[in-house]
């Protein structure tokens, strides 16, 4: 069951689930995240319980994000150096321990404010640690031939979790209260660590060297390489425009859309964000089921549709007049596209990523995506200041049009990644260019 040995291509949608490790890694993964979208939406409930503040709701989440920038680069490292079945098993026990923690407070009615900031801290940098460590290991787990195949489905966690996730989030916030879903939170993520605990992969050997000159050398071996390699050098100038002009319309441009532009209220955010999340889940099986060896020809091929998507969302949700009654349901469809394509795309970031590493630099390589990471900040708060200037619409668009610019600019300016294959990396490296 867990034989990965040559495996044909193409064996179905949901060939990696036949092996019984990526299976675990799958299912902890579901409760990972039906337990993080449940925080999510109770979270800021429970801080506008106690504070009635918009301020701290916003310094909340940076709580949560800033660790995680902040230490991607080093969790890659460590989940270099040490079997990463040991630093999943780590770091989920320690979120499962904050979670008990934190209910047992709010239940006692001792939690405080600066409780809730510890515990975000807290949980952002397992997190940080947590993500590399889990994508690293699914190259150990299903053949090479699955790779596409076997993120895809992952991505299918995230996606799915977005609209079950949330939406029970929200009935039991309505049937039982904070307190009681805070409760259910740690009980969903039992799931999580016990399915980490049983997985069986071969152990990875401590590397050499201890102590901050031993993770610095790992560290600057790791960037020497990923630079070297022109496929991981322009998938990671690819996710730069992703991540600052592609992710806030999730953040900043999906809300002012539901409020201002669709007159949808409060409610509108949560449809919209449910409407992307089954886009999402569409355009992860899609990957899974037809995964396209041409890597390279893909990613700025997803980012142009990606761009266009969200250009065809801003055109859609300006012409109500020309729909009549049924109007609404045209941007809803374009919200779909965008979070179908946005999935798709960053599977093949990810599969390209893992495939062009030796196994021994995978997680440093994957780390670097955190970098990118940290600027949809930045591209969330131009966001908004381009949308009060110069209307949502037009702000949405313009990012659009952006990544269509850069997507297009691959074909232009870097021909020889559009060849890159599946296997084209550590796995058959071509030159490294």
């Amino acid at each position: 069951d867990g034989d990965t040995a040559g495996p044909p291509a193409r064996a179905g949608i949901f060939a990696s689930l036949r092996l019984r490790d990526f299976r675990l890694l799958w299912a902890g993964q579901v409760s990972h995240t039906g337990a993080l979208w449940a925080e999510q939406i109770a979270r800021p409930v429970l801080v506008y319980e106690l504070t009635g503040s918009a301020a701290h709701l916003g310094a909340v989440v940076a709580m949560r994000t800033l660790p995680q920038l902040g230490l991607g680069v080093v969790a890659g490292v460590i989940a270099d150096r040490y079997d990463r079945r040991r630093v999943l098993i780590v770091t989920k026990v320690g979120a499962l321990g904050i979670g008990v923690v934190f209910a047992a407070l709010l239940v006692a009615g001792h939690l405080e404010l600066w409780h809730i900031y510890v515990a975000s801290f807290g949980r952002g940098a397992l997190m940080a640690f947590d993500q590399p460590a889990r994508n690293s290991l699914i190259p150990s787990v299903v053949p090479q031939a699955w790779l596409m195949n076997a993120v895809a489905l992952m991505a299918t966690t995230q996606s799915s979790m977005r609209v079950v996730g949330a939406a029970a989030a929200g009935v039991t916030l309505g049937a039982i209260g904070t307190e009681g879903t805070f409760v259910l939170i740690p009980i969903v993520y039992v799931g999580s660590v016990t399915a980490t605990i049983l997985m069986r992969t071969a152990d990875q050997p401590a590397a050499a060297g201890v102590g901050l000159a031993a993770l610095r050398t790992d560290l600057a071996e790791g960037l020497r390489f990923a630079l070297s390699q022109r496929a991981i050098r322009v998938t990671l100038l690819l996710s730069l425009l992703f991540f600052t002009l592609g992710v806030p319309y999730l953040q900043v441009f999906s809300p002012l859309f539901a409020l201002e532009v669709l007159d949808m209220g409060n409610t509108g955010v949560g449809v919209l964000l449910a409407v992307s999340g089954v886009g999402a889940l569409v355009g992860a099986l899609v990957v899974a089921s037809q995964p396209s060896t041409r890597i390279g020809l893909m990613l700025p091929l997803l980012l142009v549709a990606f761009g266009a998507a969200l250009v065809l969302f801003a055109a859609t949700a300006s012409l109500p007049q020309l729909w009549g009654r049924y109007w609404l349901a045209l941007p809803l469809v374009a919200m779909a596209i965008v979070g179908m394509l946005q999935t798709a795309y960053f599977a093949y970031v990810q599969t390209m990523l893992l495939d062009a590493a030796p196994d021994e630099l995978r997680a440093r390589v994957f780390s670097l995506i955190s970098l990118d990471r940290a600027t949809s900040t930045a591209g969330a708060a131009a966001a908004g200041f381009l949308a009060e200037a110069a209307g949502t619409q037009l702000a949405q668009a313009s990012y659009g049009v952006l990544l269509i610019a850069g997507g297009a600019a691959t074909f232009l300016l870097a021909r020889e990644f559009l060849g890159y294959r599946m296997g084209g990396g550590a796995r058959g490296r071509g030159p490294a260019g």
